[in-house]
């Protein structure tokens, strides 16, 4: 598979997961007893909070619908799942082009240091 399709599918992915968590907003907000659930919780009410800010910024939070806020909240964590899968790839790239120039430094640089050697 491409990469830029790679980027496309972490962008959907998390996209994604942010509008199922909007449109089950209920089920998190109540807390259970068991402290993985609870974070599990947590951590999906975090998916949500883009949604929630147009609701604050308009001052009545009932007004903003569920569908609205699943779309802010699709569109945010889609750029920020596509953008940091192109970040992750290019830092990828980044480290293999430097391993390729260490490796084909390596033998030159010992090549010098053993020339000096026999030059005193």
């Amino acid at each position: 598979m491409r990469r830029q399709y790679k980027n496309l599918i972490a962008g959907l992915a998390l996209g994604s997961l942010s509008l199922l968590l909007t449109f089950q907003l209920r089920s998190l907000i109540p807390m259970d007893p068991g402290i993985m659930l609870r974070a599990l919780k947590a951590a999906g009410f975090a998916l949500v909070v883009p949604g929630l800010i147009p609701a604050v910024l308009t001052r009545n939070p009932l007004a903003l619908r569920v569908p609205v806020m699943g779309t802010v909240n699709f569109l945010f964590w889609f750029g920020f799942g596509w953008l940091f899968a192109t970040f992750v790839t290019k830092i990828a790239q980044l480290r293999r082009a430097i391993a390729a120039v260490g490796t084909s430094a390596a033998p030159a640089s010992a090549e010098r240091s053993s020339s000096s050697l026999g030059q005193e």
